[in-house]
């Protein structure tokens, strides 16, 4: 173990090897930049390195990078921001004999307590599956170097067939089923199932506030809140139209889930007449996607309104979808 720079004698790089949090590796004096490297002796196989950093005198770091040696030259691995008390960084199935870790900003000298590299079990999780805006759709497993095998024709996903290996294009309404496999172990997933539907590339919030496009932006984390308790949709053209799917805020601190609502349509989004109303059942406490379901319409604007939120407050807008299968 080793280190560009450090305090003196109690301070030396050695120390973040000793599994006590309480002695720790300090930079020398002034230097706020600095590298910390460690030499294995032999090639390793590890996909997770743990930093502590002593955080009993201030958190300090705001940026650094990891790298990897490989015959000779010194690639990037893994790169972050903040570290604080414990940081796991997840990194591929990685084989090397050196890695060392830059410190490149901080309020003061780096001050670490524990360094650590490990070979963990793979996480065999359903991946996440998402589509832009665009409809170009991403497929991520929860660990990086596990394979995914999809399908878009309603078959099950199998490995070995249809490896999913970028994104790619998905411009018709379509059911993705996807699977993650660890090649090593043959273990798999459960399948993901997600229904995309029609893309909203030129779909518009019918309001005077630019914050209103985080109800249909494809982002499950992003919302708009309603003064009016409604949300009037631009579809761009006339679709066949069938139900509308409503998700409700899905951040930490939820407000104005739509409990009553009515939904209207649209030809000319000037004349309004009546799709659906009713409730949905027990959103406060489940807030999953709701579907709001009618019979088959030609229609180019829809209209969602709420009659009533579980606490009182404005109507929120996760994310709005379109139903036409």
């Amino acid at each position: 173990m080793s280190a560009s720079s450090s305090r003196g004698a109690g301070y030396t790089a050695s120390q973040v090897l000793d599994g006590n949090y309480d002695s720790y590796w300090a930079a020398a004096a002034g230097q706020t930049r600095a590298t910390l490297e460690l030499d294995f002796g032999k090639p390793k196989s590890f996909n997770r390195i743990l930093i502590q950093e002593y955080v009993n005198l201030g958190q300090r770091l705001s940026a650094f990078t990891v790298e990897k040696e490989v015959e000779g030259k010194w690639l990037p691995l893994a790169q972050g921001t903040t570290i604080g008390y414990t940081r796991i960084l997840r990194v591929p199935d990685t084989r090397a004999q050196k890695i060392r870790v830059n410190f490149l900003e901080a309020k003061g000298e780096p001050l670490i307590a524990e360094l650590g590299v490990y070979a963990a079990p793979a996480l065999i999780f359903p991946p996440k599956i998402t589509r832009s805006t665009t409809g170009l759709v991403s497929i991520t497993a929860e660990d990086p170097g596990l394979e995914i095998y999809y399908s878009l024709d309603g078959s099950v996903p199998l490995a070995g067939k249809n490896r999913y290996d970028k994104p790619f294009l998905l411009e018709k309404p379509a059911t993705v089923q996807a699977i993650v496999v660890d090649a090593k172990t043959g273990k798999s997933s459960t399948i993901r199932r997600q229904e995309l539907d029609l893309m909203k590339g030129n779909w518009k919030v019918l309001v005077n506030d630019s914050k209103a496009q985080a109800a249909i932006d494809e982002l499950a984390h992003t919302y708009w809140t309603s003064p009016s308790n409604a949300l009037e949709l631009d579809l761009g053209e006339k679709v066949a139209l069938q139900g509308l799917r409503y998700l409700p805020m899905q951040a930490r601190y939820p407000s104005g889930f739509i409990a009553d609502y009515a939904l209207e349509g649209s030809f000319d989004g000037s004349n309004w007449f009546h799709l659906a109303k009713g409730e949905f059942a027990n959103i406060q406490n489940n807030p999953i996607e709701q579907v709001i379901r009618f019979a088959p319409q030609q229609l180019r604007y829809v209209r969602l309104k709420a009659l009533r939120t579980v606490d009182g407050n404005a109507a929120t807008f996760g994310e709005l979808s379109a139903v036409t299968r």
